[in-house]
């Protein structure tokens, strides 16, 4: 997963290490990259 999200581009990767801290939830680490992908379909 973590490769994968590596391979999107260095800001989602930026993002990701800041939620990494927050692990121990990852259903708000799923809806906070989701977010995201919405984010980058609506522009």
């Amino acid at each position: 997963m973590w490769q994968f999200i590596g391979l999107l581009g260095g800001s989602i990767k930026e993002e990701m290490t800041h939620v990494s801290h927050d692990f121990r939830t990852p259903l708000t680490t799923i809806k906070r990259y989701v977010h995201l992908l919405e984010q980058e379909s609506n522009s």
